[in-house]
């Protein structure tokens, strides 16, 4: 039968979509799951090992390690006992805290397994440890990476044959599947399985299994703290995605798995320990100040550059990288700080444009803030964190040290007036360089470990804390004790000093 010659007239857009499936089929491979099954992926153990070697340093350069070699060690240890008694013990696994305050731990391709400093200050003993770290090894061991990359791939693959048929290609909408597993988990069955096959771990490991209960349980307290303090504060909640994420208080499956385990378990005094895990994270640095930069109350320390600014009182202040925001108690105004390197002689008119956006300047004056020559500016029509609005800039020179200190504030709004604008105006005056007091008070807040004795409370303690605002809310979520727990006599808490 006499073919038709294919030509542009007659390709079928669709047939081609298919092709391009069919080929990226042809060219993976079913490859068999070391926990049971096979998967459909698109990679080998080695193109594993070798992305996740790559995506190492870029982890490490955004969020930075823990500089304390006894904890890594201590974590790194825990690991390695769990990867002995799991699917894949013959690949290397490494294990790393991230100087990270958010609550978060996450696994990538080839046994890398990411835990936040932030996660260990809410956790309460090595086997809770444990349940966080075999949960991750568990997404290892499923492939569970390697399997979102293939949907991944195969996606990409089908937008870029789609995209050549239509205006726009769609394969830049596709999202890195690893800030999807870091942000959103794997979906509910593969996380369920990294539970099940994480209790698995445990049990072999001389942990008790229902201790993924117990994480379950404080990590829920948090949640259900974060969801309203970001409903509050009008942002989003950063709420952690892994084991409990997916699973509701009352979870018959998840409890299900965690029974299975139970039989496995071989030792019947399985090891819990509390106070070496709370010996451990002893002097642990918490909340969001690190990199020399704290929040005391309502005051941001920058410790390298020597510098304070205090914000209005009752302000959320978050510490990142870069920059400081902070946030009004109803969400409807915000305030960014950032420093920059400058030349000796600078035009602030031009600094503004070019590092914030700032553009219609409608009013500005040269003054003078803390000995150092400084420029406010009021912009029309700015890009800020609530969209094109009206913005209140400052400019600080410091041009012995060729530096500059920026503010931008911004209301969600504001339309032509900036309505928080004297709060605005005080907080940029507020700058000042630090002195000794200053640097004494600025001190990193750390976790430290208090005997209860007699009646005490949380709130009493609160007010010896220099956790700042929420602090009775933030030592009972410490303490597994959200909402309204209290201390118990003779017990051994958590506090912040």
């Amino acid at each position: 039968m006499h073919k038709a010659p294919i030509t542009k007239r007659n390709q079928n857009p669709i047939g081609l979509v298919f092709l391009a499936v069919a080929a990226a089929l042809a060219l993976s491979s079913c490859a068999s799951n070391p926990t049971g099954g096979s998967d459909f992926v698109l990679m080998s153990e080695e193109e594993e090992l070798q992305l996740g070697a790559r995506m190492h340093p870029q982890i490490i350069q955004q969020y930075g390690i823990y500089r304390d070699q006894r904890l890594q060690d201590y974590v790194n240890n825990i690991g390695q006992k769990l990867v002995a008694v799991s699917h894949r013990p013959e690949i290397e696994y490494r294990f790393t805290i991230l100087d990270d305050d958010q609550v978060n731990a996450f696994a990538t391709p080839g046994g890398y397994i990411y835990i936040t400093r932030g996660i260990m200050a809410y956790l309460d003993s090595e086997a809770e440890l444990a349940a966080v770290i075999g949960h991750e090894i568990a997404h290892v061991t499923a492939r569970h990476a390697v399997r979102q990359h293939g949907k991944s791939s195969i996606v990409n693959a089908v937008s870029a044959v789609a995209g050549v048929f239509t205006p726009m290609g769609s394969g830049g909408a596709v999202t890195s599947y690893v800030g999807g597993a870091m942000l959103s988990g794997f979906g509910r069955k593969a996380e369920l399985q990294a539970d099940g096959l994480g209790a698995e771990y445990l049990a072999k490991a001389g942990y008790n299994p229902e201790s993924i209960i117990d994480v379950l349980r404080v990590m829920k307290q948090k949640e259900t703290y974060e969801v309203e303090r970001a409903r509050q504060e009008g942002r989003e909640a950063q709420v952690y995605h892994g084991i409990f994420s997916t699973h509701p208080d009352n979870d018959t499956r998840l409890k299900e798995v965690v029974g299975a385990a139970d039989k496995l378990q071989v030792n019947q005094n399985a090891v819990v320990n509390r106070m070496g895990y709370l010996g451990h994270i002893k002097g642990l640095v918490y909340g969001d100040s690190h990199r020399n930069r704290v929040i005391r109350d309502d005051t941001f320390y920058d410790r390298k550059l020597g510098v304070k600014v205090t914000f209005p009182k009752g302000w959320t202040i978050r510490n990142f990288d870069d920059k400081v925001l902070a946030t009004s108690p109803d969400g409807n105004a915000a305030m960014l700080f950032t420093a920059l390197a400058t030349e000796k002689r600078v035009v602030p008119k031009t600094i503004l444009r070019l590092n914030v956006g700032a553009k219609n300047i409608r009013e500005s004056s040269n003054i003078t803030i803390d000995g150092l020559p400084a420029y406010l500016a009021v912009s029309s029509r700015s890009e800020s964190v609530y969209g094109n609005r009206p913005v209140r800039y400052a400019f600080i020179s410091d041009p012995k040290r060729r530096v500059g200190f920026i503010f931008a504030g911004a209301g969600r709004n504001d339309r032509h007036d900036i309505s928080a604008d004297p709060d605005f105006i005080r907080t940029i005056f507020s700058f000042d360089r630090m002195d000794g007091a200053d640097f004494r008070a600025a001190r990193l807040p750390v976790i430290s470990l208090i005997p209860v004795k007699g009646e005490s409370s949380f709130e009493q303690l609160a007010e010896d804390s220099v956790i700042g605002s929420h602090a009775e809310d933030q030592l009972r979520l410490l303490n597994q004790s959200y909402p309204d727990g209290e201390p118990t006599p003779g017990s051994i808490i958590k506090v912040v000093r």
